[in-house]
């Protein structure tokens, strides 16, 4: 597989999860017999005008790949203007390239938080706490009490950096035992629990996309 990022710290959160959802999906499935292998890392290209033109390039550089994952934030209450306005002119593209006969990644799967990857960081508050190194609970630390609330977080960003912030404290001890905000992205892309992240519909959505196209790529059957 490969995945397209946004920025250092996506890359940091997702590559490990997107390892992890797609190993999980197949032994689900009872396939249990396939290695997944970690994803190849990609930012779209700097010099292209349009996300539409920067999807099209990525679906070129990557036709080697069986899946590419790209990655985009919703910044928003949804995920369907994200898919709407940012992601669907792309694939149009990446479409009539290849009806007219060039080689492209055909597999191409959006990987789209509501507002931002911070949003799915904050649905297991237990995980969260353990890697940020404290004994409170998420509730103590203004947390979400249950998975899919993240989503009607208007700035899920500060909500993490408050709580690590308020975990960490002014002990000295404890600001050097805590990790900081690179490591916890990707403590925790390592070490998220699936079954809350599937609370979380924008999750979903992606899991269900992933299944969809490893039924094309017949690594599993479809769900009766």
């Amino acid at each position: 597989m490969a995945l397209a990022v946004e920025g250092p710290s996506d890359e940091r959160f997702f590559q490990p999860l997107l390892q992890r959802t797609a190993d999980d999906l197949l032994r689900r499935r009872g396939i249990d017999t396939t290695d997944v292998l970690d994803p190849i890392v990609s930012g779209f290209p700097p010099d292209i005008a349009t996300q539409a033109d920067g999807i099209l390039w990525l679906a070129q550089e990557f036709r080697g790949c069986q899946v590419l994952v790209i990655h985009m934030d919703a910044d928003a209450p949804s995920v369907e203007r994200a898919m709407r306005e940012r992601y669907t002119p792309g694939i149009q593209r990446v479409q009539t390239a290849r009806e007219a006969g060039t080689d492209v990644c055909r597999q191409i799967i959006p990987l789209i938080p509501v507002r931002m990857l911070e949003s799915w960081m904050l649905a297991d508050g237990l995980t969260l706490c353990e890697v940020i190194g404290t004994d409170e609970d998420a509730q103590s630390l203004g947390l979400p009490a249950v998975p899919h609330q993240v989503e009607h977080l208007p700035e899920p960003k500060r909500v993490l950096a408050d709580a690590v912030r308020q975990a960490i404290g002014p002990n000295r001890r404890r600001q050097r035992r805590t990790q900081n905000l690179a490591q916890i992205h990707e403590s925790l892309g390592q070490r998220i629990r699936l079954d809350q992240l599937r609370l979380v519909p924008s999750f979903a959505i992606f899991e269900a996309a992933l299944a969809r196209a490893f039924v094309a790529l017949r690594l599993i059957e479809p769900e009766v």
